[in-house]
């Protein structure tokens, strides 16, 4: 299965355009942002620490530079309002990125009412990355419930396999971000603070 990360093809490069921050109101926080076109996608970059953004984007370029495997960019950082995408609708297989689709899943069904087998299969799945874990709760949910999930936190470009493999489910960059922010507590999360995972993960 394909995991994605930081590959692309290298192409000529057109210089970082920094952009005028966004205007809004005088209280509003100021941002920046930062964008360069590679291989006829953008890299861009959103910030509110100064400098930030372009530093991103020029990083990111030089590294994709080096590479020749498809790469898909999402990145957000609470702390500096931060964000970063490339190519961050492509789809991929999801491998091992499904866990945190499951856990939600979990959250969303049972809340913090879980068993001790359910915490310890969650525990084990999210720690240890471990695959009977997560096979155990994907088979106890069922898709149903995980693709109520998926509708609940308007993750519309994630696609579970029409053949029920689990790894085969198909996201994206952008919505993997979107999914731990939710997971997170970010504002507008699905989970209410009851159902949110906690140290028990």
């Amino acid at each position: 299965m394909t995991v994605f990360g930081v590959v692309v093809l290298a192409v000529a490069l057109n210089p970082v355009i920094p952009l005028i921050p966004k205007s809004g109101p005088q209280h509003a926080p100021r941002t920046e942002h930062a964008a360069q076109r590679f291989k006829g996608r953008t890299v861009e970059c959103t910030s509110g620490r100064p400098g930030l953004a372009e530093t991103l984007v020029r990083h990111m370029v030089k590294s994709l530079e080096k590479r020749s495997s498809r790469v898909s960019i999402a990145l957000y950082d609470r702390t500096s309002r931060t964000s970063c995408t490339y190519r961050a609708d492509v789809h991929y297989d999801s491998a091992s990125t499904v866990k945190p689709i499951v856990l939600g899943a979990l959250l969303l069904a049972r809340g913090t009412r879980l068993t001790g087998e359910e915490r310890s299969l969650a525990r084990e799945m999210i720690v240890n990355s471990d695959n009977d874990a997560t096979y155990a709760l994907w088979d106890l949910l069922g898709e149903e419930r995980i693709q109520d999930f998926l509708d609940e936190a308007g993750l519309e470009d994630t696609n579970l396999n029409d053949a029920g493999f689990m790894g085969l489910t198909q996201i994206t960059a952008r919505e993997q971000v979107k999914l731990l922010q939710l997971l997170t507590g970010a504002h507008g999360s699905v989970l209410s603070p009851r159902n949110a995972p906690t140290s028990w993960v």
